[in-house]
């Protein structure tokens, strides 16, 4: 009984050392405890993360790597969530108590060495680069990175929400670089209402093409929208001015006819026909570009909306 005690006094003391930061007798108290308790993985934990608060990364490393190797193979998937678990709140702690996006970072990228393919990880990681004006490709792109992981059949379990943040993230900071098609790509399937998709996506190529000056990055992201809703009006409206920014006039041609047919009213109808028109003569068929005003202009004459409004 007296050496449970002395036991749970010694961890107590080991833990009020590490909360007042005083990193160097934190580690000398939890090799202690492992000394004398060199099962109880929590004290390895504890030691690995007093050493990486103290800047000793390698051998943080190491300590949870070695607790880990030294686990039998039916009780290591257990022992590596714990790990997991104990890491995250770490990492939150440093997140929301001390306001230390930088720790939270550092403790999160040895969560990945442990779990590499933790959703919720690997989501938080890439907010916390943007933040900390890091890259986050290594996070997107390549083995084991978000756009291959959403991809796969069985993904598991995760907060949409937090994926929803983290696409809108990316898209404000690298829209005009190559992951953010790719993540916008793997996001779709997980999009719950399209209208927000497009609701995020649409002011953000806008932006692209028309204060950036980078209309060609504005079609790439409008073309991934469009796979999922082909009739998108506000986008067949838009794209064909960024098609012609670029000199593409068939492709833009291709959604200003789009457009124009699926217009219902007369005025819809009328706009949407001028800017095909003046689209067909800009890309060089100027014969073709005034006959379908002009054939247009007859019909809407003879419009009965319009003989309406005289």
């Amino acid at each position: 009984m007296s050496t449970s005690i002395n036991r749970l006094n010694e961890t107590q003391v080991a833990q009020q050392r590490f909360e007042y930061g005083d990193y160097a007798e934190a580690i000398l108290s939890f090799q202690e405890l492992i000394e004398k308790e060199p099962n109880h993985k929590p004290h390895y934990w504890n030691l690995g993360l007093a050493l990486l608060l103290k800047g000793d990364e390698a051998e943080a490393q190491l300590c949870w790597m070695a607790a880990l190797m030294d686990t039998g193979s039916e009780s290591e998937p257990e022992c590596i969530q714990e790990l997991v678990e104990f890491l995250r709140e770490a990492a939150e702690f440093q997140f929301h108590q001390k306001k230390s996006s930088e720790t939270a970072w550092v403790i999160r990228q040895h969560l990945r060495e442990v779990a590499p393919a933790d959703m919720e990880n690997l989501l938080v990681l890439t907010q916390l680069s943007i933040a900390l004006n890091y890259s986050v490709s290594e996070y997107l792109i390549g083995e084991q990175g978000l756009c291959e992981l959403l991809l796969e059949p069985d993904v598991g379990s995760f907060d949409l929400a937090l994926l929803a943040s983290t696409l809108s993230a990316v898209l404000k900071y690298f829209a005009d670089e190559e992951p953010a098609p790719s993540f916008l790509r793997a996001n779709l399937k997980y999009a719950q209402d399209k209208v927000e998709i497009r609701n995020l996506l649409l002011p953000v190529c806008d932006d692209l093409a028309r204060k950036k000056g980078k209309s060609a990055s504005a079609i790439v992201l409008g073309e991934i929208y469009l796979s999922i809703e082909p009739n998108d009006l506000e986008f067949l409206a838009k794209m064909p001015v960024w098609y012609k920014k670029v000199g593409s006039y068939k492709q833009g041609l291709t959604l200003a006819e789009r457009r124009l047919e699926l217009s219902d009213s007369w005025h819809e109808k009328l706009f949407h026909n001028i800017s095909y028109s003046t689209l067909l003569g800009t890309g060089g068929d100027w014969e073709k570009g005034h006959n379908s005003f002009q054939d247009y202009c007859s019909s809407f004459f003879l419009c009965p909306e319009k003989q309406n409004l005289r």
